[in-house]
């Protein structure tokens, strides 16, 4: 295969007849990016406030600037998927024929310039167009049959899939459930959203998620959580808080295949992990046979199972998982 070198933006502008029939391009992302922050940091007080960028509205207050950095990060998180869902757009355009002119509408360009030095269609039907500078990639494949494509991540061959983030997210949106108004859970817990339990610290949690200002509201009972600020917060509690803690439970837990690591994650949010430590033991051994047996000696799971609730059908599913558990690296 011939490889060739041009920008997303470029190709995206280039006439639609003239591009191959099928191009899979390779997005790297900078090692560091000179696009400015539109939030930003003030020191008020003892707190570390997060405002816009005209400094009046308060988007969160934190104890510490590490907090307030972590707010900023997930709002950058949340223009960063805006952003995809433009490409995906872009890529319906290509598919229905749509002129340069409307692509570069499409992405804001107001001018037109040159077309990329693409070879001959003739002669390469399949080519990767990669940036110049190096830094994690994302494989984007496009064809005039399905347009462009932006869900599939660069993968190593010579090893298995591992669990994203957006993986932990989706399974515990299904098996949690949605609520938009506080409740007790089955311990007398005050829960909401995908299953978040309100602690003495959840408004700290809150403000990191960008969603602060609805805490108090929200525990009173005087106001709603929608579903994708609900998601939002399941995102941040994952990645900060269950996600080390399941690696300071396993400490393999990237080794895992992907089922066992969504297992284990799972596990871990219902607490359930961490009070079966002879099962984190046969794990941490690589005996899953036995550890995902032993997970079910458990006095909710057989409660569950006598009752008819939902709690051992997700416990079953974390067993079936380990029971063909392995470490892949």
């Amino acid at each position: 295969m011939r490889e060739y070198k041009a920008t997303i933006r470029e190709h995206v502008k280039y006439q639609f007849d003239n591009l191959p029939d099928k191009i899979i391009l390779e997005v790297v992302e900078p090692k560091s990016s000179t696009r400015s922050l539109m939030e930003k940091i003030q020191k008020r007080g003892d707190s570390y406030v997060v405002t816009d960028s005209s400094g009046k509205k308060v988007l969160g207050k934190h104890k510490t600037k590490s907090a307030a950095l972590k707010q900023i990060a997930a709002v950058e998180a949340s223009k960063a998927a805006r952003m995809d869902e433009g490409l995906r757009d872009i890529g319906r355009g290509l598919a229905k024929g749509a002129s340069t002119a409307a692509l570069a509408a499409g992405i804001g360009l107001a001018t037109k310039p040159e077309p990329p030095s693409i070879p001959n269609t003739d002669e390469v039907r399949q080519g990767e167009v990669r940036q110049l500078e190096s830094g994690p990639t994302q494989k984007i494949t496009y064809s005039k049959e399905t347009g462009i494509n932006t869900a599939k991540k660069v993968v190593d061959k010579n090893k298995e899939p591992q669990a994203t983030l957006d993986d932990h997210v989706n399974h515990l949106r299904e098996y949690e459930g949605f609520r938009s108004k506080v409740y007790d859970d089955h311990k007398g817990n005050p829960t909401v959203g995908f299953g978040h339990m309100f602690k003495s610290d959840s408004k700290e949690t809150w403000e990191g998620a960008g969603i602060g200002h609805l805490h108090d509201r929200v525990k009173a009972g005087k106001a709603k959580l929608s579903e994708a600020d609900a998601t939002r917060l399941l995102h941040h509690e994952l990645e900060n808080t269950y996600l080390p803690r399941v690696r300071k439970l396993l400490p393999r837990y990237d080794d895992l295949d992907k089922d066992s690591q969504i297992a284990a994650l799972g596990s871990t949010f219902r607490g359930g992990f961490a009070g079966s430590p002879k099962t984190v033991g046969h794990l941490n051994n690589g005996d899953f046979e036995t550890g995902a047996d032993e997970f079910l000696k458990n006095a909710e799971y057989i409660k569950s199972k006598r009752e008819g609730t939902g709690v051992h059908k997700r416990m079953d599913l974390y067993h079936n998982s380990w029971k063909k558990g392995r470490y892949v690296r």
